[in-house]
């Protein structure tokens, strides 16, 4: 199982809590599944005129049963609310980049270590 502590999140002090730690949770569970099916292709389309504040499925539209598997784990990491367009986005990006440049380049270009200001 992955980890993950990003420094972009953790130093925005005016995002609350509970919806930062959905969104790891998120991100965490979308990079998990991208490992755990190397062989899966999930497609979808996206309504670009969305205000990223709504619900993810007003944008995102699942095209095959990949998709449907992969945003449905996503959205069930998100323990205490429906994911927005932008928390849905943050997941989808992280986990197709883990996808496309593996993990080591995904850790080296957006993890850091703990640090004092980290938590």
């Amino acid at each position: 199982m992955r980890t993950w502590n990003p420094i972009w999140l953790d130093v925005v002090r005016a995002i609350d809590r509970e919806y930062v730690n959905n969104i790891r949770s998120m991100i965490i569970a979308a990079i998990n599944w991208v490992e755990r099916n190397p062989t899966a292709y999930p497609t979808w389309r996206e309504n670009p005129f969305v205000d990223v504040r709504q619900r993810w499925d007003h944008m995102f539209e699942p095209t095959n049963d990949h998709a449907e598997q992969w945003f449905a784990v996503i959205t069930a990491a998100c323990h205490n609310d429906y994911p927005s367009v932008l928390m849905m986005n943050l997941a989808l990006a992280a986990g197709m980049k883990v996808r496309k440049e593996g993990w080591n380049t995904f850790d080296a270009d957006m993890l850091a270590p703990d640090t004092p200001h980290g938590r």
